[in-house]
């Protein structure tokens, strides 16, 4: 695919931003483990936009 998980995780959030327009929004992707490293990468709209709380 050509995406590291860190930007998947960012579209995930981007889209979802942009389609549902939320107060709020987390996202949190768990990916399976490779090479004994576990990857969990999550995004938060009140870190993103602080000023929005």
């Amino acid at each position: 695919v050509g995406i590291y998980q860190e930007h998947a995780t960012d579209r995930i959030f981007k889209d979802i931003w942009e389609i549902l327009k939320p107060q709020w929004l987390k996202v949190t992707t768990k990916y399976n483990i490779r090479g004994g490293i576990e990857a969990e990468c999550t995004i938060d709209s009140s870190e993103v936009f602080p000023s929005e709380k």
